[in-house]
């Protein structure tokens, strides 16, 4: 996306991602690097080691964790056994994820999460 020779919004328009996510992304990417160089904190990937990143998210959003019910109709928000849904905007939206960890709620007809992240 920052290497492409087309403009961003290009880019994103021909791999079907949306220009203001990636923006805002690339964004926090830059303020995460600023700060770990201010805290003197080597920039190392984890490469396809995913496990240490979602450590990070279930420890930042542990309130917002929510596992599917037993039945499969619907999630239930761990520290609050509150029923909710994934967004029919997520592309987990067909996916049965066991757990996963989300960062906002949005009511409509139901009680939505959105941002959501698979976690195993």
């Amino acid at each position: 996306w920052v290497e492409s020779k087309t403009t961003n919004k290009g880019w994103c328009s021909q791999h079907f991602v949306n220009a203001r996510s990636m923006k805002k992304a690339a964004d926090i990417r830059a303020q995460l690097a600023r700060h770990c160089q201010q805290a003197k904190v080597a920039l190392v990937s984890c490469g396809s080691e995913h496990t240490q990143v979602a450590r990070c998210l279930v420890t930042a959003f542990y309130a917002n964790a929510a596992s599917l019910s037993p039945d499969g109709r619907c999630y239930k928000v761990e520290s609050s056994s509150e029923e909710v849904f994934i967004h029919p905007t997520s592309s987990l939206f067909q996916r049965r994820a066991r757990t996963v960890v989300f960062d906002q709620l949005m009511l409509t007809t139901k009680m939505y999460m959105r941002n959501c992240t698979v976690i195993d």
